[in-house]
């Protein structure tokens, strides 16, 4: 397998456009893509972990959903999301 180099510095210049993306009131969806081993995954990380205070990010883990059915996927999506969402919400105001 190919080793991919990761170019941190591109990162770096990258967050703040990625940032301005995310805020932009008319942005709905966003895809974030690349090939595999291109970092995607450690620039997300280490976006979110250093935007903490503006973004609450939920990751889901399509892998796990790839034996179920169409009907079961979107359930299991439901409760993940759930899941994430739980720990960061204030329950006594329900």
């Amino acid at each position: 397998m190919e080793e991919t180099y990761i170019d941190f510095a591109l990162f770096k210049l990258l967050k703040s456009r990625f940032q301005e993306h995310l805020l932009e009131p008319a942005n709905q969806r966003t895809i974030f893509s690349g090939k595999f081993g291109s970092g995607k995954t450690i620039f997300l990380n280490d976006f979110f972990k250093e935007n903490k205070s503006l973004f609450l990010p939920i990751v889901l883990h399509p892998v796990n959903y790839s034996i179920a059915s169409n009907e079961d996927i979107f359930e299991y999506i439901k409760y993940d999301i759930l899941l994430e969402l739980l720990p960061h919400l204030d329950l006594s105001k329900f």
